[in-house]
């Protein structure tokens, strides 16, 4: 039987004075954790929901870690707003350094979902020594054709020539449940008050500015092992970019696996026992032997 987790909530400051949130789980807190598996959250969301990676992720000696990025959960910064893909890659490269120092752990993996997908390959491209590994799940590279068609997304074509700051993009209601079929899950998003209900176009534009640094890099080159998870019904994001980033990309050790039948939200779906699964089996094989071994 499984220990409890313990769940902590800490903060850290960036180098440019913002106080930034997250939150830690593990079953045998230590300050000599074995493993570190880092998360970034995905689109308006937070960290504090991904407690279900932790819970679900078997991986020995793990402590598990979730990023509210500046401007969201309780985070610091402009609430609602993404800052440019130079900030946010320089906050999560200060997060990373910030828990391998705090834990001296023998292996980190970091676990990119949606929107954040595109931050933590940058990060990884710049700092490819510092990773045992990164897992993108859904990542953000092509917008589905429904969702370039969806009435909000042509609104926003028009608020840039207006208001682009204004939140005028609902990430809830037909948008939510194209996303997801976890009933539950939508319940909890739609009602959860620290989430983005809705965005601007500007902060759209932030994601395409980070998704353009990548993907008109011409080597897109790292020793990190690369694991990319994608549903084949994904009514968000299409699987063709998970692919075309998976072709691109130049690494020993990468995989690509399309979950047939799965919705956007992986982590939150009929088939995440399998997602979780498939991750905790693809890091146990990426740890040092000493600890693969346990």
């Amino acid at each position: 039987m499984k220990q409890p987790l313990e769940m902590a909530q800490e903060f850290f400051i960036t180098s440019d004075g913002i106080k930034l949130s997250y939150y830690t789980w593990s079953r045998n807190p230590s300050e000599n954790s074995g493993v570190l598996i880092l998360i970034l959250h995905g689109i308006g969301f937070h960290a504090k929901p991904y407690m279900i990676a932790a819970e679900n992720i078997d991986a020995a000696d793990a402590t598990f870690a979730a990023l509210d990025f500046r401007g969201h959960g309780d985070s610091g910064g402009v609430k609602g707003e993404l800052v440019s893909a130079r900030r946010m890659v320089q906050d999560i490269t200060e997060w990373v350094e910030h828990m391998q120092s705090a834990f001296l752990a023998s292996a980190t993996f970091l676990i990119a979902e949606s929107m954040a997908g595109p931050y933590g390959f940058l990060y990884t491209l710049q700092n490819p020594e510092m990773l045992s590994g990164i897992v993108a799940v859904a990542p953000a590279v092509l917008l589905s054709w429904r969702q370039a068609l969806h009435p909000d997304s042509l609104k926003a074509s028009m608020m840039l020539l207006g208001n682009a700051s204004s939140p005028g993009i609902e990430l809830g209601g037909s948008r939510l449940r194209s996303g997801s079929r976890d009933s539950r899950f939508v319940f909890e998003r739609s009602e959860d008050s620290i989430a983005l209900q809705s965005i601007s176009p500007k902060y759209v534009l932030r994601i395409a500015e980070a998704i353009g640094q990548l993907m008109v890099q011409k080597n897109l080159s790292t020793k990190a092992p690369v694991l990319i998870l994608h549903g084949s019904h994904d009514n968000i994001l299409s699987p063709w970019g998970s692919r075309l980033l998976h072709r691109r990309l130049n690494s020993p050790d990468k995989s690509l696996v399309i979950l047939p039948g799965a919705y956007h939200t992986l982590l939150w779906d009929d088939t995440s026992p399998t997602v979780f699964n498939i991750i905790g089996s693809w890091i146990s094989m990426r740890l040092p032997s000493d600890k693969s071994a346990k």
